[in-house]
């Protein structure tokens, strides 16, 4: 469960940063492989299914 638990705040963390466009904060709006790593759009239904899979 505790490992869980960390695996979902570090989801959540990612949505977060999404949210916060990240990406073009760091200067990496060029970067496929940042983009595809971290994403680039929060996703409401990610959160949802985040918390409904602990």
């Amino acid at each position: 469960m505790t490992t869980a638990i960390g695996v979902c705040i570090i989801a959540l963390a990612i949505e977060v940063l999404q949210y916060f466009k990240i990406i073009e904060l760091l200067g990496l709006g060029s970067s496929s492989l940042a983009k595809t790593v971290i994403g680039t759009t929060l996703s409401w239904e990610d959160l949802v299914a985040y918390r409904l899979g602990i």
